[in-house]
């Protein structure tokens, strides 16, 4: 396949965690986390840039020298190294398959690697060779110090803490008294601190006399610890939690942020605080005196369904009511205000040439939108009874349905003027429905359940689909042609109009949400744990696509040739506001 050009459109600069963020000399800003993701910057954070280094794995510790080379650290053994102050990447793995999870240098040459399952490296040539040299442990070792003169210290999981006075050659088991994980140990001056889980810290005053533990009443876990003086100090955490002293840590008050997700890594760089953490989100703060800056942008809710309403025009649902569109295929998006404020979970848009502007949305308590002018604005209308609705489509013009919960149909044969309410007394919900013409339908649920319809929806018979998975998302391509997608990796194809199924084999155990054709014949698939499945072959075959988001998919849209980038493309939505495009 050609080389795949993956551009994140929402939320800004992705939706992957972030792990850790550095500076290089010239002034470059580097962040590592999820899904491979590297992102840059050159003009102290307010634009930033994805670099693809060939790995779907997370990348977790990110060091830089003094003369810009620079060292990235992740999951089963990868190491990247760079020599031109981060412009390139060149991979060098370890012979390990566990996770680094944090660089320590002790001077330019000396140095460690700490990670999963007691992973304890030690380095004297800046990470061009690598012994073990930890505790003997199958904890995750959290963090690393080397104080010098042979004193190194190591925290992880269950609350351990070795510590060895020979340079790792020997190490010592403390007991912190606390089963909870050790996350960071951070210096101040001749102090000490080690940052836990559930708000617990435990601090060693400079005279070195005794650690003591403090639990502090926000019951996050604590991640990092950054000191401005000896008394003035900031503690990060999760749920966007950020504590504040000014005597030394005796007392901590809240500061107030501009997000409240996790907050991983705080690095100071150039005079500036940098906070980083979920959902791609990354804040500045100048210098003590000012307040913090979101740099990241965009919805962090969920999308659950995008449709087309024309070439390179789109409009996604999700979450809180949230509509978006686009007029450019995606590069660019604007709200549109909705009367609902629940979940909305499938959106429709007439194929008819003379009806295009007209959609529908559905959700949550009986959530039924209606637009006319391309997903711009949208009126509700009020069924008898608030039930939730899982999917809409159109056969033609007039005749619509939408299904969702208890086997409820909603019908409408005067193209959405008015809408009847059909139970067929069917078990569990309804998540799918479509049809192949204005004759041919079919439905899809809980528990296996398939039905179909040859007469336009007047009578629906059920069908033995030979599952009992749940059936997220049913798609024909004509009256004969049909696959239906569902949790476990379920995926069943008809060639007789859906009267009998017959099981796929996939590369996934995933729950799979959507399936869709694209005009040049290839078929989709997306799911949970960011999985994208793609068919060349009429559904025969399946492969797994490259990961670029560690998000989850709910739905796929083909994309109309783009001259600019490519021939074909794709349109993800997901977990975490994901909005994703792929050019090839």
């Amino acid at each position: 396949m050609p080389e795949i050009n993956w551009v994140e459109r929402n939320p800004y600069p992705t939706a992957n965690t972030l792990f850790d963020l550095a500076r290089f000399p010239d002034g470059l800003l580097v962040a590592v986390g999820q899904a491979g993701t590297i992102l840059k910057s050159g003009d102290g954070g307010a634009n930033w840039a994805r670099n693809w280094l060939n790995t779907q794995h997370e990348l977790r510790a990110l060091h830089v020298f003094k003369d810009g080379d620079g060292l990235i650290g992740g999951a089963n053994g990868l190491l990247f190294r760079t020599s031109d102050a981060g412009k390139n990447w060149q991979r060098h793995p370890l012979d390990t398959p566990e996770t680094i999870h944090r660089f320590h240098f002790q001077n330019e040459g000396d140095g460690w690697a700490v990670g999963s399952f007691g992973l304890c490296l030690k380095t004297s040539d800046r990470g061009h060779s690598w012994i073990p040299s930890g505790p003997e442990t199958g904890a995750w070792i959290r963090d690393i110090v080397d104080f010098g003169d042979g004193l190194v210290t190591a925290v992880g999981d269950a609350g351990q803490r070795w510590e060895s006075h020979n340079h790792g050659g020997d190490w010592t088991l403390h007991d912190m008294d606390t089963p909870l994980s050790l996350n960071r140990i951070v210096c101040c001056g001749d102090a000490r601190w080690i940052l836990a889980e559930r708000g617990q810290f435990f601090t060693l005053p400079a005279d070195g006399s005794q650690w003591r533990r403090i639990d502090l009443p926000t019951g996050r876990n604590l991640t990092d610890l950054h000191w401005d003086s000896e008394l003035k100090g900031l503690l990060s955490g999760s749920g966007g939690t950020l504590l504040a002293t000014d005597d030394g840590g005796e007392n901590w008050l809240p500061a107030e942020l501009p997000s409240s997700v996790n907050l991983g890594r705080m690095v100071q760089a150039a005079g500036n605080t940098w906070l980083i953490g979920e959902m791609g989100t990354i804040i500045k703060r100048v210098d003590p005196e000012s307040d913090w800056e979101l740099l990241s942008s965009g919805r962090l809710n969920q999308l659950w369904s995008v449709a087309q309403v024309a070439p390179g025009h789109l409009v996604v649902v999700g979450e809180d009511g949230l509509v978006m569109r686009s007029e450019n295929s995606g590069k660019d998006w604007a709200m549109s205000p909705t009367p609902c404020s629940g979940k909305l979970y499938d959106v429709e848009f007439s194929t008819d040439q003379h009806h295009q502007s007209t959609g529908w949305a559905v959700g949550a308590d009986g959530a039924l939108l209606f637009s006319n002018d391309k997903g711009h604005t949208w009126t509700a209308y009020t069924l008898p009874k608030p039930v939730t609705l899982y999917c809409v489509t159109f056969a033609d013009a007039l005749n619509g349905w939408a299904a969702g919960e208890s086997g409820v149909f909603v019908r409408t044969t005067d193209g959405g003027k008015n809408w009847q309410m059909i139970n067929l007394a069917v078990p569990g919900a309804l998540h799918s429905v479509c049809f192949a013409d204005s004759h041919h339908g079919w439905a899809a649920g809980e528990d296996g359940l398939i039905l179909l319809t040859t007469d336009g929806g007047e009578t629906w018979q059920q069908s033995s689909s030979g599952t009992q998975a749940s059936l997220h998302s049913i798609h024909f391509r004509d009256a004969q042609n049909g696959w239906v997608a569902g949790t476990r990796g379920t995926v069943l194809r008809t060639s007789d109009g859906g009267i009998s199924w017959h099981s796929r084999s996939i590369p996934t155990k995933a729950d799979l949400n959507r399936i869709r054709w694209s005009p040049g014949g290839k078929g989709w698939i997306v799911g949970e744990d960011s999985n994208l499945l793609v068919s060349s072959d009429g559904g025969e075959n399946w492969r797994r696509f490259p990961k670029a988001t560690q998000a989850a998919l709910k739905d796929v849209m083909p994309l109309a040739a783009d001259p600019e980038v490519g021939t074909e493309g794709l349109l993800l939505v997901g977990a975490n506001g994901l909005i994703m495009e792929l050019r090839w």
